[in-house]
């Protein structure tokens, strides 16, 4: 049945193919609306011919000729109902097929102008919230690091010189009020972003203009947020928010703007970050810790991480060959898979889904802050548009169409477009020199990650997890109200942060994109110690007087709305998943832990003043209390008649029955005016003793003012002497201590002596029975040899004897031979003899056969 189709599907492309050639003349490139007509002239052609047409059509301008001509079929042709739903089926078809085969980054619209900028603009508004929302408990005036004294010390450093304290910081706080009031100055850059970033993320648009400022905005925040903002990911957001600049045109407010393309410069920018992200993390792995090559660091991460989620305390306990797969597939995405960016689209397309699908799958079992929300969107880059078109509707990629044929037609005439080209190329040769560092450090065995090269973080290096912990430390922070908080008896009450670890039965939270930085921070600080992270002592010291910002950024104040505790303290735990099926966990506990150390020795604020004004910190005032106060209720009138003997009467006095008696009245209004004017002098009298009073009080409290500040001025001195004296006596035992370890080392030496001495005797010892030694095994040498020597010579003597019978039987043998020699000289001597005599004979017999003859 395939096979028929498909059969059948070939014979309606060649019939189309035939028919548009036959009816065109071969003119398939300029004759749009005859290839339109002649391909709905039948309903089985229609749509194989109008493909075939629109392979044949190449530029953007007889696509849209055919597309036009489609939508007037469809809208105009009432006399073949079929031919008219084939044209609007056609419309669909042929701009998707040729939006779909769009695969030049300069082109096409779809992928990353669009959905990157909607996921990187909800990113950065996660970003600002978070600053809103933490920064005044952090780097406000009375945070755990203001900034305000940050930037106080920089101008210190920078000798007020604008240029110098701007490069040391670039922020736009050094343009603001931040000396009077660093808080409002820090809430308004944060506002700013958010109201920004959302109006983006809600138009889907963006110019120039904003993405600059919401560069400068973050960076304003990032270069003052000292340790809380010392972590990749605010880089990363700087360098991804420094790419997206270039992606949108320079005033022009459009989700599709003309005339502006994606630039391959932003393209092939962001390809660049992911490929040093991936690397990056990859090579600190291999270079960092042994678990990595040794496949076994996920046996630990899951429960180590800094913030782990529910999910992360299921896939803790995967098996042990899982763990294995997850580190290997791990090493693939990072150090593998980014080099296929330059292996062609293909392999680039599939890099892209490996690192999206390896991002998202890392957010699903932790909480890293909006990192691997960030790590997804330079990835995006990796696809073009017929990898994405499935993800828009046709009415966009219609629009789409339709601005790649105003960038062809505007190619030359657009001269604003050459001026964008020329600042594009000048972005991409700062971006390769800014690079060169950055090669250097991935290159180096001394690799270092979440590095800055450029003070505006432009182009920098990036890395995760170099080593794993392979246990989890807390810090526990517990207060009391025990006046001996060394006593075993002390009640400790535990403060709780909103996601690190810390009650047993606190479920792991789920947070990200969101980032609690102060639970980020103590995870780093339970694998160093609190001398190092002194923003931890000013957390303590603002917990000891149950300070509301402070407490803002924590779960639960176990003393909040009571007195603050008299002493606080720092635990180390070491704390472990408990196991789906233990009874920890059937009790609802994710966690169970074991005491490790004290991290922190009990503090009051007594002892930590010095160090905060050492640190340039304010001390914390400790709240007031709420005193009741008796007021005396009295009115100055009942005061007056208090004064007078409380005999004032009313105002209207009462006559007497026998009828008016004006010198009666006369002389009681007389004595009423003269008891007013003893009730006037009264209160008067009544208010001069009061400021006598009030004087005389005021005096008491100077001098008490005064007296104290002698006291404490005493108090100050005596304490003084006694850590002068407390200092000579630690001088004291320091002397002592040093003389007794000058002792204890003269006696080390000299039981070193004795013992180097024995040793040398025994070691002379042994070297005399070892040189008895050595000799004995000369001599037995010697003698070996002797023998040897002996044995070779009897050897030497048969051998001598042996040579000599060999010599005699030879020389018998050549005896023998000279005899048989001379024996056979002989008889052939005898033979030469008989010879002669025979040949004589012979010549005899022949004289005397001539003689005969003669005579004859």
């Amino acid at each position: 049945m395939a096979q028929r189709s498909s059969n059948r599907w070939s014979s309606f492309c060649q019939a189309g193919k035939s028919a548009c050639l036959r009816k065109i003349g071969g003119d398939a490139e300029t004759s749009y609306k005859k290839v339109v007509y002649v391909s709905l002239s039948s309903a089985p052609l229609s749509i194989a011919s109008l493909f075939f047409a629109a392979r044949l059509v190449k530029d953007l301008k007889g696509l849209m000729m055919i597309v036009k001509a489609c939508k007037f079929l469809a809208a105009h042709d009432t006399a073949d109902p079929i031919r008219s739903v084939v044209a609007r089926v056609a419309v669909s078809r042929v701009a998707d097929s040729k939006v779909g085969d769009s695969r030049s980054a300069g082109i096409a619209r779809l992928p990353e102008s669009q959905g990157e900028n909607h996921l990187f603009f909800y990113t950065l508004v996660v970003a600002f919230i978070i600053a809103y929302s933490q920064n005044t408990a952090l780097i406000g005036n009375d945070g755990l690091l203001p900034a305000n004294t940050y930037l106080q010390t920089l101008k210190a450093s920078a000798k007020s010189d604008p240029m110098k304290m701007f490069t040391s910081a670039p922020t736009l706080l050094w343009f603001m009020d931040w000396e009077s009031d660093i808080d409002r100055c820090l809430e308004y850059i944060s506002l700013a972003g958010i109201v920004l970033a959302s109006v983006v993320t809600l138009t889907g648009a963006a110019n120039m203009v904003v993405m600059v400022a919401l560069w400068m905005l973050y960076h304003s925040i990032v270069n003052v947020g000292q340790r809380w903002y010392s972590f990749g990911w605010e880089s990363q957001l700087l360098e991804t928010g420094f790419l997206a600049i270039w992606f949108c045109p320079l005033l022009s407010w459009r989700q599709l703007p003309r005339k502006t393309p994606p630039s391959l410069l932003v393209v092939w920018g962001h390809r660049w970050l992911i490929f040093r992200i991936m690397l990056g993390a990859g090579l600190i792995k291999i270079r960092g810790d042994d678990c990595w090559t040794k496949l076994t660091c996920m046996n630990y991460h899951y429960e180590t991480q800094p913030v782990p989620n529910p999910l992360s305390y299921y896939l803790h306990r995967s098996p042990i060959y899982i763990h294995n797969l997850e580190v290997a597939g791990n090493h693939i995405i990072e150090l593998i898979a980014p080099w296929f960016i330059i292996m062609g689209r293909r392999m680039c397309a599939i890099n892209g889904f490996l690192q999206i699908f390896f991002q998202v799958v890392l957010i699903l079992s932790g909480n890293l802050s909006f990192l691997n929300w960030l790590t997804i969107l330079p990835s995006i880059c990796c696809f073009d548009d017929s990898h994405l078109t499935f993800l828009f509707g046709s009415s966009t990629k219609n629009q789409v169409a339709q601005l790649q044929q105003d960038v062809k037609s505007s190619m030359t005439a657009h001269h604003g477009r050459g001026l964008r080209r020329v600042v594009e190329v000048c972005v991409g040769v700062a971006l390769v020199y800014l690079s060169v560092p950055v090669i250097a450090n991935l290159a180096s065995a001394k690799q270092a990650m979440n590095t800055s090269f450029d003070p505006l973080r432009i182009v920098n290096t990036y890395g995760a997890f170099g080593s794993i912990t392979k246990e989890r430390t807390e810090v526990i922070l517990q207060g009391t109200y025990d006046e001996d908080p060394l006593s075993a008896s002390a009640t400790w009450e535990e403060y709780e942060f909103k996601c690190k670890p810390g009650n047993l039965s606190q479920r792991p939270c789920v947070i990200s994109p969101y980032h609690y930085r102060l639970d980020w921070l103590m995870w780093f600080a339970a694998f160093q110690n609190y001398q190092y992270n002194p923003w931890l002592v000013h957390l303590t010291a603002k917990l000891l007087v149950n300070d509301q910002l402070v407490t803002s950024l924590m779960a639960h104040n176990p003393f909040m709305g009571s007195d603050p505790p008299r002493y606080i303290r720092a635990e180390h735990y070491v704390y472990e998943y408990t196991h789906p099926d233990s009874k920890e966990a059937q009790a609802g506990n994710w966690y169970k832990r074991s005491y490790r150390s004290t991290y922190m020795p009990p503090v009051d604020l007594e002892k930590l003043a010095p160090g905060l004004r050492h640190l340039g910190w304010p001390v914390p005032d400790t709240p007031e209390k709420y005193i009741n106060k008796g007021a005396d209720s009295a009115t100055p009138e009942q005061q007056a008649r208090e004064a007078a003997g409380g005999k004032i009467p009313n105002k209207a006095t009462k006559q007497t029955s026998g009828g008016p008696n004006p010198s009666k009245e006369a002389k009681q209004a007389a004595e009423s005016q003269k008891l007013k004017e003893q009730a006037k002098q009264a209160a008067e009298s009544l208010k001069l003793k009061e400021q006598a009073k009030q004087e005389a009080e005021s005096q008491k409290l100077k001098e008490q003012a005064k007296q104290a500040a002698d006291s404490q001025k005493l108090k100050e001195q005596a304490k003084q002497a006694a850590d002068s004296q407390k200092l000579k006596e630690q001088a004291k035992q320091v002397a002592d201590s040093q003389k007794l370890k000058e002792q204890a080392k003269q006696a080390a030496e000299s039981q070193k002596l004795k013992e180097q001495a024995k040793q040398a005797t025994e070691s002379q010892k042994l070297k005399e029975q070892v040189k008895q030694a050595a000799e004995s095994q000369k001599l037995k040498e010697q003698a070996k040899q002797a023998a040897d020597s002996q044995k070779l010579k009897e050897q030497a003597k048969q051998a001598a004897e042996s040579q000599k019978l060999k010599e005699q039987a030879k020389q018998a043998a050549d005896s023998q031979k000279l005899k048989e020699q001379a024996k056979q000289a002989a008889e052939s001597q005898k033979l030469k003899e008989q010879a002669k005599q025979e040949a004589e004979s012979l010549k005899l017999k022949e004289q005397a056969k001539q003689a005969a003859e003669s005579q004859k």
